[in-house]
């Protein structure tokens, strides 16, 4: 009975060796996983027959047993690791951005109020036949008298208070 069981933990440890390391996505491995150590699995009902056993032969077969569940579960999360990073590697596949392309271009701004005010001004002068002159920043005399023609004794061109 004994030696019956330990093939058969045997059996079940190179059954799971071989399929842990198969396993190629994460549902293989939730599956596989379930198979051995879960409710139903196959080292789950190996551990429920130990209570049948005579006090003297339970201590070798349970140390056994849990030897190979401490393996079993090392390389499951060995795989669940891998797997892992090959799922971050790829997310990080698909949200790859290539820094060479042109980038986006910024939304541009409104005239100001005032500006299309002014604009809208001078096309009403513009229609009624007037132009539009448009002068230097910085005003000096050259600019408000001389090309008026304002003669030098002009009152105009005395200081103002």
């Amino acid at each position: 009975m004994i030696e019956e069981l330990r093939v058969k933990i045997r059996a079940i440890q190179e059954k799971a060796l071989q399929e842990i390391a198969s396993l190629k996505n994460f549902q293989d491995w939730q599956n596989t996983k379930a198979s051995i150590l879960g409710q139903k699995g196959s080292l789950t009902q190996i551990l429920k027959t130990l209570g049948g056993l005579s006090p003297a032969e339970r201590p070798a077969l349970g140390r056994l047993v849990n030897e190979v569940k401490r393996e079993i579960e090392s390389r499951l999360q060995d795989i669940q690791k891998t797997l892992e990073k090959e799922k971050r590697r790829e997310v990080l596949k698909e949200k790859a951005v290539d820094v060479t392309l042109p980038g986006l271009d910024l939304p541009q701004g409104k005239r100001h109020p005032i500006r299309r005010v002014m604009e809208e001004i001078e096309e009403i002068f513009l229609g009624m036949g007037f132009s539009i002159f448009v002068g230097p920043d910085v005003e000096t005399d050259y600019y408000y008298f001389e090309a008026l023609n304002f003669p030098m004794e002009h009152p105009a061109r005395d200081m103002q208070d």
